[in-house]
């Protein structure tokens, strides 16, 4: 990464030539939009934050210059990445912001985790990388429920409640097969411009899915497993806390508030660990949990 010259053009002059420019997006508390001298690949860019768009100016700004060769990505005044290829400015663009999104919301309590929610009552799904929070996530939205995130879910210490951050789902190609259905429709010359991830909308999973906001009800820490025999297994609250504080962001920032947050879920929200290799039967059990007040017998 490399910081510009005095003589580089504003964020204000690149985007006077932008092909493409988003409204403004707030994502708990980063506050941003962004433009692309690319069209097609802005308004792609563009909708997989469209449910955090809201009026009024942003606080600060990304801009994507795409020329056949190479990219350049920026952030208000300062390039990320230059002279890259287009699809490595956007997986950086994509991890900055979520980077951005944490760091900007200390206010909160912040799990890697990923969200679903019926009538207001939250699923936590909290999980390291390649645990299956997306896959899961994005399978129980298919099959009804609200989606406040995969990848972050915020804690109001204030009141208890989850805060999602409603982004596209992503789907790496080990789910592909199971989500065949809401594959993205792309132009050749856009999938060559994008990492070999798919970003699937959740109003494609299913429209009108999007909430923000949800009252914590139940714990499913998932853990994929290919080829897994489907296995729910009770957790005791103490090892809730430790799996909790295990995908803590900056646990260490506010030591005593995060644990007194997670001490709290841990003793009100059943929790289970859900072992699967087929999405499909692990979205029924969860589905079970939420209809039955003791599923495991």
């Amino acid at each position: 990464m490399t910081t510009p010259s005095t003589t580089t053009p504003s964020a204000l002059q690149r985007r006077g030539v932008a092909a493409y420019t988003s409204p403004r997006f707030v994502a708990l508390g980063h506050d941003f939009d962004l433009d692309c001298d690319d069209a097609e690949l802005g308004s792609y860019l563009g909708a997989l934050f469209s449910p955090l768009a809201g009026p009024g100016q942003a606080a600060h700004h990304y801009h994507l210059s795409v020329s056949a060769a190479a990219a350049d990505l920026w952030f208000d005044d300062r390039r990320l990445c230059g002279q890259v290829p287009t699809h490595r400015a956007v997986a950086v663009l994509l991890w900055h912001i979520n980077g951005q999104v944490i760091a900007r919301s200390d206010r909160f309590v912040r799990l890697h985790a990923g969200g679903v929610a019926r009538a207001g009552d939250a699923v936590l799904i909290p999980g390291e990388m390649e645990a299956g929070k997306s896959t899961l996530t994005a399978g129980l939205v298919r099959a009804g429920l609200d989606y406040l995130s995969d990848e972050l879910v915020a804690v109001d210490p204030d009141d208890g409640h989850l805060e999602g951050f409603p982004r596209a789902v992503s789907l790496d190609p080990g789910a592909w097969l199971a989500f065949a259905e809401v594959r993205p429709r792309l132009t050749e010359r856009l999938a060559r411009s994008l990492p070999y991830q798919w970003q699937v909308p959740a109003d494609v999973l299913r429209p009108g899915s999007v909430v923000r906001r949800a009252r914590p009800a139940t714990i499913v820490a998932p853990r994929l497993e290919p080829g897994a025999a489907l296995r729910l297994e009770r957790l005791p609250a103490q090892q809730v806390l430790v799996t909790l504080a295990s995908v803590t962001f900056d646990l260490d920032g506010d030591p005593g508030r995060n644990l007194a947050v997670l001490g709290q879920l841990a003793r009100t929200c059943p929790a289970y660990r859900l072992t699967f290799g087929d999405v499909r039967p692990a979205v029924a059990a969860v589905l079970d949990l939420m209809h039955a007040s003791d599923p495991v017998r």
